[in-house]
């Protein structure tokens, strides 16, 4: 036998079920499954992110996922980062039932041979998969801290979810528009028609609404 190289644990952390994971990582995969998408993980002292870079520098999604919320977190020393495909983390998540609230799931870096380790763990049914990891990317510099916040809006997810549905197959092109103190607005236009949707201020579907300067943005699909 080969003695394998040991080496210490940076960093793990623990939670019961998977839906809020699974949910969180596929928000940021953005329906990129068929192909790789590199997921730049980072642990502090009292968090851990996951980031995605799309290639064409369309979109840039991070989730933070906050001590509090783990089961049992071990932090790193200091600040330690790396690169994982995240289909494979969300293949895995699938495969063995995330939206069990007793399944135990635990991440653990580094395993052997630099990888990432996922514990699955249900009424003592454990299963361990090992996912090879890779340097972090440098990440694109967004300096938002750079521009005044023009419009803040809170709404229900759902309905978020249910008009991107409705606007992905009918519109290429979508448009977002907000008029203070009045509503948020898409339009869609794409070969088969034009669709407007305008959800008021007041709606219940709107937690809140601050707009100081009305404000206009287009978004491929």
């Amino acid at each position: 036998k080969i003695p394998q190289k040991t080496q210490m644990t940076s960093f793990s952390f623990r939670i019961y079920g998977g839906k809020v994971l699974t949910r969180a990582l596929a928000v940021i995969s953005s329906g990129k499954r068929e192909r790789e998408l590199t997921c730049n993980v980072k642990a502090s002292s009292d968090c851990v992110s996951f980031t995605t870079n799309h290639d064409d520098k369309s979109l840039q999604a991070v989730v933070m996922l906050g001590a509090e919320g783990f089961v049992e977190y071990l932090p790193p020393t200091s600040p330690i980062g790396f690169g994982v495909n995240l289909s494979h983390i969300l293949d895995i998540l699938a495969l063995y039932g995330a939206s069990i609230p007793s399944l135990s799931i635990q991440l653990r870096y580094p395993g052997a041979d630099n990888s990432l380790t996922l514990i699955l763990n249900e009424a003592g049914k454990v299963s361990q998969c090992e996912l090879r990891t890779k340097p972090s990317s440098v990440p694109w510099s967004l300096p938002f801290d750079q521009y005044p916040v023009q419009c803040k809006i809170s709404l229900r997810s759902e309905t978020l979810k249910e008009l991107v549905c409705d606007f992905e197959g009918l519109a290429i092109v979508a448009t977002v528009s907000v008029i203070p103190f009045s509503s948020l607005e898409l339009f869609g236009e794409g070969s088969s028609g034009e669709c407007k949707v305008s959800i008021p201020s007041r709606s219940d579907a709107v937690f809140a609404f601050e707009c100081a300067a009305g404000m206009s943005s287009r978004f491929l699909m």
